[in-house]
Formats: structure tokens, sequence, C-alpha cells
């Protein structure tokens, strides 16, 4: 799969909220952090508990992508997410997602804000 399909099926499955879909989607030792440096997730033990905390309190959790670019290895959206809980439920909101994409896998997530 080149990186859009990839990112496009990681896409797919968070909207599914299918956490075992979301883990496929990245290699045994990806990274899922913010712009800041900060580790969310590392490695896909870490992954599925990441994805699996908020997707299992999401039940309308929907990620729309406005705009996407691809260069190389690297595929950026703009996405509007709308049905996030986080404990409680977070106001929607834009945000920018950056995604390493090697060999068919995600070895890199960064959200930006």
């Amino acid at each position: 799969m080149d990186p859009v399909q990839v990112v496009q099926e990681f896409t797919d499955a968070s909207n599914a909220r299918d956490v075992d879909r979301v883990v496929d989607c990245f290699s045994a030792d990806a990274v899922v952090q913010n712009d800041a440096g900060h580790v969310f997730a590392q490695v896909v033990e870490a992954i599925r508990a990441h994805f699996g905390g908020f997707l299992s309190q999401s039940p309308n959790f929907h990620s729309e992508i406005l705009s996407r670019i691809h260069v190389g290895s690297w595929v950026v959206q703009e996405e509007h997410v709308t049905g996030l809980v986080v404990k409680e439920p977070v106001p929607e909101f834009n945000t920018i997602s950056a995604y390493r994409v090697e060999d068919g896998k995600i070895v890199k997530c960064i959200g930006l804000q």
C-alpha cells in the first residue's frame, strides 16, 4: 500500500472505532507524539492502549479529512474531529496530523496543534 492508502485505512479504522485495524496500520516500533515531542505511545502494545482507551469511550468519534498532501513517505492532513471523549466530551476541533509511512506501515504519527 502506498502512504496515502495506509493513512486512509488508519482514518477509516479510527472512524469505525476498530482498534485491531488501527493497530495494524502501525509498525511494531511506531511512535505517536505531539509536535512538542511528548510521546503518547510507542510500540504496538502502547498504541493499542492509547487508541483503545479513547475510541472505546467515543461512540460518535469521527475524523473528517479536510485536506491532504503527500510528499515521499509523509502524509499530512487537516482533520476535523467530532465525538471525541477523553473522560469527558471534547468540543469539536481541527488539527493537523503528519504520518510517516515505511513499508506499508505508519512509523511515526505527529499531532500538530
